[in-house]
């Protein structure tokens, strides 16, 4: 079972994809990257699949809350799409170079469960995001207010 290959290779798993975020040029990793997500996203992913459920509440909200935790540490979109895509490739090349066969339904679920992940983090990124630049927007403008009823009369 595919739980069962990540569980016993959490470690080498959680290893490699580090490396492989630390071998990324563009966009540049950041030392939160390397070290935070990974261990989390893992762990829900094995047990979502150890539970054999593609609708998993807990994934859901994690990836979520990782989203937003992402976008507070300076992550790109393209680091929040590209950490899980890391886990998905370094999971499938452990499971060839171990001949460990990973069952049509189990990889459906698999991809499903990243693809999900990746939706919803990516979803709460940019809605923290269009949060944020409007929030700014509106401080800009009380500015702006602020400094036109201030000015000078004209005479």
């Amino acid at each position: 079972m595919l739980h069962e290959l990540l569980t016993a290779n959490t470690q080498e798993i959680i290893g490699r994809t580090r490396a492989k975020v630390a071998a990324r040029t563009i966009p540049v990793p950041t030392e939160a990257e390397l070290k935070n997500g990974v261990p989390l996203f893992l762990s829900q992913l094995i047990d979502q699949l150890r539970l054999a459920t593609a609708d998993s509440g807990a994934m859901e909200e994690g990836a979520t809350q990782h989203g937003g935790e992402l976008l507070a540490m300076g992550f790109t979109v393209s680091q929040v799409i590209h950490g899980h895509g890391d886990v998905c490739h370094v999971v499938t090349q452990l499971a060839g170079e171990m001949n460990a066969p990973i069952p049509a339904d189990e990889f459906q679920m698999f991809n499903r469960s990243i693809d999900d992940a990746v939706a919803h983090a990516v979803t709460e990124y940019q809605r923290r995001r269009d949060e944020s630049i409007a929030y700014e927007g509106t401080e800009r403008l009380g500015v702006l207010a602020h400094e036109l009823r201030n000015r000078p009369a004209l005479s």
